[in-house]
């Protein structure tokens, strides 16, 4: 559905209200983006709420076991996949980026810091996804930066490449 931004701003924070018992969660803040006429296209709302997880899974460094692999999409200068690194120091890790310097920096810190259990790459999700199976799937500040035609995709990847229990975190 095609509509102006006047009929989102009146639509899509209804929309949000509605959607939010049915995720039993509440909406605690919110905020919406102006960007410079063509620059964007659409409404730009971010939203974030609290619940309660009640799947009974442990999330966190308990919940990953040695020979275990992880997997950060984006991983920039691999500050979220070496604090699991840190803590779980029987643990494998695959770290994708696609920006060469950002890389670059990224393999002269996780190689000096976790000789062995770390291989940095530069994989761009747009155009693949990195072959394996893990238990977690970091993807901290990736996908807002990616254009929207390939976040499904990329989302869809992740819960495929994921091991049973396993977890995405984003």
């Amino acid at each position: 559905v095609i509509m102006s931004t006047r009929e989102a701003l009146r639509t899509v924070p209804g929309s949000i209200r509605e959607s939010a018992p049915a995720c039993n969660v509440a909406i605690v803040t919110g905020d919406t983006k102006v960007v410079e006429r063509g620059k964007g296209d659409g409404i730009f709302i971010n939203t974030a709420a609290i619940g309660r997880v009640s799947h009974g899974l442990t999330i966190g460094p308990a919940a990953v076991r040695p020979g275990d692999a992880v997997l950060d999409l984006g991983t920039a200068h691999g500050d979220a996949v070496a604090g699991i690194l840190d803590r779980c120091p029987d643990v494998t890790a695959r770290a994708c980026e696609c920006s060469e310097p950002m890389r670059e920096a990224a393999t002269r810190r996780l190689s000096a810091a976790f000789p062995g259990r770390v291989e940095v790459e530069g994989i761009d999700l747009r155009r693949g996804f990195p072959a394996g199976r893990y238990k977690v799937i970091l993807c901290v500040l990736t996908l807002q930066f990616t254009p929207i035609e390939y976040r499904q995709r990329i989302v869809q990847s992740c819960f495929e490449a994921l091991l049973p229990g396993g977890a995405l975190l984003l």
